[in-house]
């Protein structure tokens, strides 16, 4: 039995060995030095196979193969030499490491066949194994020179992992836990040599070193390596567990009446466990997508169809949108008709909404008579839904930062510059208001009305182009309505809520606010007969709302979609910043104003202030 483990480690090895040095040359661009450790693992794989011909008769063969023994570490060293060069990015020992290569290849291929010459190296027979290699002097100068070589490459790159920081430097560390535990383990094949007719325990572990030193080496490079690794763990940790088990069950089976389990050799019941646990995991999937079929038979989602879905919702700009194309893409998977809505959906149907509070979920409405099947991809598909729905808020919101920094950016400059201007303008406008004073009264009366137009229109302009601060508390809306309204000189009709109001917003901005709109509304009603203006105030869950209406003329329809942008209002006397100024407020206070005309009123305005500032 012993010896059957001792064969099976080597296999592993060789297999492992030539499996990983394939593997690294074809990956060699993602790792420093790959296509030195790739040669590294060949020769470990070489090395091992040397060790299987000793227990065969063809034990010259092995001989040669294991007295190859000084190849390892010039491979290694060789790895060594190029890491260093890489990691330090040093060009001048880029160019030493290509120049001396060649130099321990050569040497160590002379103590090899040194080795092979002086044949006083012998095979001999020990307890536990039928061949091994008793070495002479020259095999004693073959271990010696094994051993100085990989000395030399650790020292090497230990001086890279004092030069280096970062994953370079946790490699080299990595790597020197890793090429200890290989001496450690290597060093057992010498106990013939010694007289120590002692089985190589060691030895049987020689497989961890090559998977322990491609990982130290890759694992900050190749990240797939150590999903790898984690499965490697995982297995491992199962079996060991299961080896526990199966131990407790046949000390234990005697006790039970199991007579002819206690007689099985336990090496015997361990040997059934590995396998069956390696059967287990290769057939994991396969089982697993045919208890998923018989399930949920049906429908499935597959990766593709998921990566599909997630780079068709990734385009999306808002939420409605989300919406829609999550629609089609569930609708075009189950081929019948499925609505993705935002808020709650009392319609007929399958429908998916989407709700957001303190954060986004989701609720099916009508899957109650669909197959297990279609619900389980319904719900699949509404936590990507959500997941997208938390990824556009974010995207929103910081494309929302970015335009108000901009924004606020471009009115710093505005405001630089407008307040110089006020101040050029301002200084001529007033020798003007007092050479009026010697002129014919109409005249006078004119020019002082251009001034005082002139000077609201810097007012307006300042205020626009001023960084907004605001400070929100609750404000009383109908009193500042009946001052504004009592400022008008006009017979306009004016009605204002009955029932008293507070709104959430920053009392002077929303007093700035209510004068540009009313002045707006007063001046459009004027042009009607018999002119009206209304006020309504509405209190919602989430917002404050007060609309602004008037019976004047309608707003063409060409100007609506620039309404809010300077110098488009066609008041008479207006400076065309009203209504700019009213926006820029809104949105300091996260609100909002629009315009409509579906309310009952050829022109209404309607502010939102939200009860909380976001």
């Amino acid at each position: 039995m012993h010896l059957s483990v001792f064969q099976l480690s080597l296999w592993v090895t060789v297999c492992l060995g030539s499996v990983a040095a394939i593997w690294l040359f074809r990956h060699k661009n993602n790792a420093l030095g790959a296509k030195p450790l790739a040669l590294f693992c060949g020769l470990m794989a070489i090395w091992c196979s040397g060790h299987l011909f000793l227990l065969t008769e063809y034990t010259f063969l092995g001989e040669l193969l294991v007295l190859a023994n000084p190849l390892l570490p010039t491979a290694f060293l060789h790895f060594a030499l190029v890491f260093t060069a890489e990691a330090l990015d040093d060009s001048g020992m880029k160019r030493l490491v290509q120049s001396i290569l060649p130099i321990p290849y050569f040497c160590s291929i002379f103590i090899w066949l040194l080795s092979l010459y002086f044949t006083d190296n012998h095979i001999v027979a020990t307890s536990y194994l039928p061949h091994a290699i008793y070495f002479g002097w020259s095999g004693w100068i073959n271990l010696a020179y094994t051993v100085v070589i990989g000395v030399i490459a650790h020292g090497l790159l230990a001086y890279a992992g004092m030069k280096t920081r970062g994953n370079v430097r946790r490699s080299v560390i990595a790597m020197f836990f890793a090429g200890g535990w290989g001496f450690v383990l290597a060093s057992s094949f010498i106990f013939p040599s010694l007289d120590l007719d002692i089985f190589p325990y060691l030895f049987c572990f020689i497989p961890t070193y090559v998977l322990v030193l491609v990982f130290a080496v890759v694992r900050y490079h190749i990240l797939e390596v150590n999903q790898w690794a984690v499965k490697t763990i995982f297995f491992i940790l199962l079996l060991l567990v299961v080896f526990m088990l199966v131990a407790l069950v046949s000390a234990f089976a005697i006790w039970v009446g199991w007579e002819a389990l206690s007689e099985v050799k336990l090496s015997s019941l361990w040997f059934f466990s590995f396998m069956t646990t390696l059967v287990s995991i290769a057939f994991y999937r396969p089982a697993r997508w045919l208890a998923t079929q018989l399930i949920f038979p049906g429908s499935q989602l597959s990766v593709e169809t998921m990566n599909l879905w997630g780079t068709a919702l990734n385009a999306c700009q808002d939420h409605a949108s989300l919406c829609e194309k999550g629609a089609v893409l569930i609708s075009d998977h189950l081929k019948e008709p499925v609505r993705v809505v935002l808020g709650q959906d009392s319609q007929s149907g399958l429908v998916v909404e989407l709700h957001h509070q303190h954060d986004w979920f989701y609720q099916l409405n009508g899957w109650e008579n669909t197959t297990p099947a279609l619900r389980h991809v319904a719900e699949v598909f509404s936590n990507l839904m959500v997941a997208h729905a938390k990824l556009l808020e974010k995207s929103l919101s910081l494309a929302k930062a970015e335009r108000q920094r901009q924004e606020e950016l471009r009115l710093v400059e505005i405001g630089s510059l407008s307040a110089a201007m006020a101040h050029e303008i301002r200084n001529p406008l007033n020798i003007i208001s007092m050479a009026s004073a010697q002129c014919d009264p109409q005249v006078k009366v004119y020019i002082q009305e251009q001034v005082h137009r002139a000077d609201h229109l810097i007012q307006d302009l300042l205020s626009y182009a001023r960084v907004l601060n605001i400070s929100p508390k609750p404000t009383p809306l109908n009193p500042m309505l009946e001052s504004i309204c009592a400022l008008q000189k006009n017979d306009i009709k004016v009605v204002l809520p009955n029932e008293a109001h507070t709104v959430f917003a920053d009392p002077y901005k929303l007093q700035q606010v209510l004068t540009n709109l009313l002045d707006n509304a007063f001046s459009f009603a004027a042009l009607s007969s018999n002119g009206c203006v209304c006020v309504t105030a509405k209190e919602y869950p989430e917002v404050y709302e007060v609309g602004i209406h008037n019976n004047g003329p309608e707003i063409e329809a060409e100007m609506t979609s620039n309404l809010f942008k300077p110098f488009i209002s066609k008041r008479l006397g207006g400076s065309g910043l009203g209504l700019a100024i009213v926006r820029r407020i809104m949105d300091a206070h996260d609100g909002d104003v629009s315009y409509r005309h579906d309310l009952g009123w050829p022109v209404s305005f309607i502010v939102r202030f939200p009860k909380e500032v976001l």
